[in-house]
């Protein structure tokens, strides 16, 4: 498991296990949308109907799509954050989707909050930063930093600078999940200018945020950083020894077994090798 690998895995598709759904999902159009909506009034197959739903239905469907975001069941929640970032209805997808990214727990509703910042980010990418400016902005101070960190990466990805500093800040959270989302966040801008802030990461105590760290430099594309990444690899491998002998390394702020600090290096090199950061 690399940090790139990890956030290819994290884009929500529940038609990978469905041939049926998936043939409907590809050949669906909106004609299709009240008979989908009903089967999901009724229970049935809700989060691929509800992603299908934002794919084909006309803009008044994401009234539909929004009254479920609230479902007791999480998996439920994540179709709803994809479909309204699919769906064009602005009124009702923007401030129902920064509803999801900034509520819930951080670890438990994780995956709905990314989702529903992933779908932002489309939004922002197809209809303009200033589109969803305002009401992230209001979140960069918010008391959670998940929230924070995710309204700056949405932010961030399309350009505004208050997000990439605000993920500058927070890449040096106490707290190492949120140290290695702002990386992550960071690695997608792909900005040459931001190097010193994965550098100041790949020495942390969590493995996990050095390997994040030396992923964000190879993003930036350039070959130059090889040595650099070779060196952080090395020291982190020593570091993986040091953690693997000592007592109670399993607790997560030393982020011990969540990626493959070698695995991790040979992925960065070809990232860097690639030449694609600004």
């Amino acid at each position: 498991m690399t940090p790139a690998s990890e956030l290819e895995g994290r884009p929500f598709d529940p038609f990978c296990e469905n041939s049926v759904l998936a043939a409907i999902h590809d050949l669906a159009d909106y004609t299709h949308s009240k008979a989908m909506s009903e089967a999901v009034t009724e229970g049935k197959w809700k989060p691929e109907l509800l992603i299908t739903l934002g794919k084909v239905g006309l803009p008044r469907y994401a009234h539909f799509i929004a009254r479920h975001r609230n479902d007791s069941d999480a998996v439920v929640r994540q179709a709803v954050a994809v479909g309204l970032g699919l769906i064009d209805n602005d009124a009702i997808t923007i401030p129902v989707l920064v509803e999801l990214l900034s509520q819930g727990d951080a670890k438990k509703d994780f995956d709905v909050r990314w989702e529903s910042a992933h779908s932002l980010q489309a939004i922002a990418a197809r209809k303009g930063l200033a589109s969803v400016q305002g009401r992230l902005q209001r979140l960069l101070e918010d008391p959670d930093s998940m929230t924070a960190v995710l309204a700056g990466g949405v932010l961030a990805s399309a350009g505004d600078p208050r997000g990439v500093a605000t993920l500058r800040t927070l890449a040096g959270h106490r707290n190492a999940k949120i140290r290695q989302e702002a990386l992550l966040w960071l690695a997608s801008v792909r900005d040459r200018r931001l190097k010193d802030v994965a550098e100041h990461r790949l020495r942390d105590e969590s493995l996990a945020v050095r390997a994040c760290a030396i992923y964000m430099l190879g993003m930036l594309g350039d070959s130059t950083l090889i040595p650099e990444l070779e060196q952080a690899a090395r020291e982190a491998i020593e570091y993986e020894k040091e953690l693997r002998a000592k007592t109670g390394a399993t607790d997560e702020r030393y982020g011990l077994y969540a990626f493959d600090p070698r695995e991790t290096l040979e992925e960065a090199i070809g990232l860097a090798r690639k030449g694609t950061g600004k």
